[in-house]
């Protein structure tokens, strides 16, 4: 079978997270990508078995393939966008495929702390995650 689209589910809590999904949904793309907040009823009916969903950048084929986490589904996202996919390719081979792992391990090891800084984002399907206080 072949993959003629993907969904890209997400951390909805995370601010980072959901100025990706809305780039996502922005850039052009050689296949459709349907981008859910992991924790939105629509996700959870559709991908409740999943048991990664929220923990991790999970995307899924049409075709019923599953990737998740570093660099995983980091590349298959960036494959499936027409200005990324060269990258995808170049990450994907065994020497960058190390590089790339790291990268992407460590943006989402501090993914909070950089949403922290990048603002909270509109985000259609979710809500940011109120504000504990101490």
């Amino acid at each position: 079978m072949t993959l003629t689209g993907i969904t890209v589910l997400y951390d909805e809590t995370c601010a980072l997270c959901r100025k990706s999904a809305h780039w996502l949904e922005t850039e052009k793309a050689h296949i459709p990508i349907d981008v859910l907040a992991a924790g939105s009823p629509a996700a959870r009916a559709r991908f409740g078995d999943v048991g990664v969903l929220g923990e991790d950048l999970v995307v899924v084929g049409d075709d019923g393939r599953v990737w998740w986490g570093s660099p995983d589904a980091y590349i298959m996202a960036m494959w499936a966008l027409r200005k990324w996919r060269p990258w995808a390719i170049r990450l994907s081979r065994p020497g960058m495929n190390r590089l790339a792992d790291a990268v992407f391990k460590r943006v989402s090891t501090h993914r909070k702390a950089i949403g922290a800084i990048l603002g909270e984002p509109y985000c259609a399907d979710c809500a940011a995650r109120p504000v504990q206080r101490t």
